[in-house]
């Protein structure tokens, strides 16, 4: 892959049209481990001491002999690159101590990266993060190996432009855990931490290519970046996390208002929903399921398709509220 993402190679605060963007994949999340909270507590706290003592280290805060300053601030919170690329060998690894949203005001906002990565996302007590994409998550699940999987919702990008409806893609990392995700190159995502005890592990693997391959003039942490927003959204917009019960989605005016615009658009655009619904036949049904699997990245059974589901609006947002919470492919 060659092409450049970015317009301006240098730019730190280079901001692309939302309404325009499309994703060029899916970011995967595997659930790792879940902890005691005096186990996960010290994990963070190690963590996120060492990122802390390095903002108040001058060899950190300056240039080293390469050129790299370790210690920089990113909107998510403060940052210490653990280890830098040198000659044939192109990763290097971050440390991020998060900022509380809370305690901040706003939230980070939707972004990708010209090149991919790999997070390890760790919280310690009273903090989850809430992990944001404008594309389905993919969640690995081994069955009898993976010991949790996350809470998954939906709900409208609250800074689109006016008259825009995007929707947004959402997972919770829980409280003393710990979760894996996989970045794709040029693939939307958005961490805020709810609380104030959570880290991650970033590995970049090819950011020193990336330099070369977004003609930058030189080696540029922040440049790396393309924000798919303006501003830095209110608070509110991101520390809101609805209960762990998937049926309270099910009657949420967001996820109302996006299954009933694929009904419209792949059913009929009738006025009454429910009646075309009633209504559809059997190759309409097959196109509301595939559109439905594709908008919320779930996986319906073929059992899963029967009249209950699908005699009224309600019944059909119940029925893809339930999948929310699952891993795609996993309809059982």
């Amino acid at each position: 892959m060659t092409e450049t993402l970015k317009k301006a190679p240098d730019e730190l605060n280079e901001v692309h049209d939302v309404a325009s963007f499309s994703d060029a994949g899916r970011c995967r999340v595997t659930p790792v481990a879940r902890f005691a909270p005096a186990v996960a507590q010290a994990v963070v706290d190690t963590l996120t001491g060492l990122v802390r003592t390095a903002h108040e280290t001058s060899d950190a805060t300056t240039c080293d002999a390469d050129g790299i300053v370790r210690a920089q601030t990113f909107e998510e919170g403060d940052v210490y690159m653990l280890e830098a690329p040198f000659d044939g060998y192109f990763a290097d690894r971050y440390l991020m101590d998060f900022y509380d949203v809370n305690q901040r005001g706003i939230c980070s906002r939707m972004h990708l990266h010209t090149g991919l990565r790999f997070v390890r996302m760790m919280t310690g007590t009273d903090t989850r993060i809430r992990v944001s994409s404008l594309a389905p998550f993919e969640v690995l699940e081994v069955k009898g190996v993976t010991p949790f999987l996350p809470h998954r919702f939906v709900d409208e990008l609250p800074d689109a432009p006016d008259g825009t409806a995007i929707t947004r893609y959402n997972l919770v990392v829980p409280e003393n855990s710990w979760i894996d995700l996989q970045i794709p190159r040029a693939v939307s995502h958005q961490f805020n931490a709810i609380g104030p005890n959570a880290v991650i592990d970033s590995v970049h693997p090819e950011e020193s290519i990336e330099t070369f391959r977004e003609k930058m003039s030189g080696y540029r942490m922040m440049a790396q970046t393309v924000f798919l927003a303006e501003e830095l959204p209110a608070a509110g917009t991101c520390n809101v996390l609805p209960e762990d019960a998937p049926r309270r989605h099910a009657r949420s005016d967001g996820l109302r208002r996006q299954v009933e615009a694929v009904v419209r658009e792949t059913v009929s655009d009738g006025p009454d929903t429910d009646a075309s619904l009633a209504g559809a036949d059997s190759l309409a049904v097959v196109r509301l399921l595939v559109a439905l699997e594709k908008r919320f990245g779930i996986s319906i059974a073929a059992q899963e398709v029967v009249a209950e589901n699908f005699r009224s609006l309600h019944a059909l947002c119940a029925l893809v509220d339930s999948h929310l919470g699952r891993p795609a492919g996993d309809a059982g």
